[in-house]
């Protein structure tokens, strides 16, 4: 068999047909935080951290377009504003417990 015909034998092979399983989490790395409307609570952790058990709680307080300020009582300055898409980079969503309400 010459290599044309191996080429032609290989471009003949059926390529499975792949899809995006629905559910699961978040992708990471992508803006989650952006889509939470005001007064949501969730619980998320460090991605580096992704095994461990602790989960830390946040508060949406308020949305702006460019910023998020959230309130934790993990720290003392307990609201504070941070970049949605930097803070998505580094946690990752595990459940939201109360849904906010958009207004």
């Amino acid at each position: 068999m010459s290599n044309i015909e191996r080429e032609e034998e290989e471009e003949k092979k059926v390529v499975p047909f792949l899809r995006v399983v629905p559910g699961g989490k978040t992708p990471i790395g992508s803006n989650w935080l952006s889509s939470l409307p005001q007064g949501t609570v969730f619980l998320c952790r460090p991605i580096v951290h992704h095994g461990k058990p602790f989960l830390e709680e946040y508060h949406v307080v308020f949305q702006s377009t460019h910023a998020t300020r959230l309130h934790t009582n993990i720290n003392a300055e307990s609201n504070f504003w941070v970049d949605p898409i930097s803070f998505c980079g580094i946690m990752e969503l595990v459940e939201i417990l109360i849904e906010g309400k958009d207004g």
